[in-house]
């Protein structure tokens, strides 16, 4: 049932969606990391989505996470050349964003 499905995926995966690549860092600077991973609830994705296929950006610093998103909006890069954004950690409740980080 999605029931069921959901209780094990709150216990497996990344903020309950995401199952992190065990492979190495995509890239990885001072700064941030990029991970590959497979979003188990791409329907959740904004604007939905069927691509399960994702990649996830840590950022340190709230600033520079911030001014990413609006050099994004700002310039309209073309999702053809640069990965969308479609989700970020303001789509979850903080205190569980930070909590599945210490894990």
């Amino acid at each position: 049932s999605s029931a069921c499905r959901k209780v094990f995926a709150d216990r497996l995966y990344f903020m309950g969606r995401f199952e992190l690549d065990p492979g190495h860092a995509e890239h990885r600077s001072p700064t941030s990391v990029v991970l590959r991973a497979t979003d188990w609830f791409p329907d959740r994705q904004t604007p939905s989505s069927s691509n399960s296929l994702v990649v996830l950006k840590f950022m340190k610093e709230q600033v520079q996470f911030e001014r990413e998103i609006k050099q994004r909006v700002d310039f309209k890069l073309d999702p053809e050349f640069v990965i969308p954004v479609v989700g970020s950690s303001h789509d979850f409740e903080q205190a569980e964003w930070t909590a599945d980080l210490q894990e």
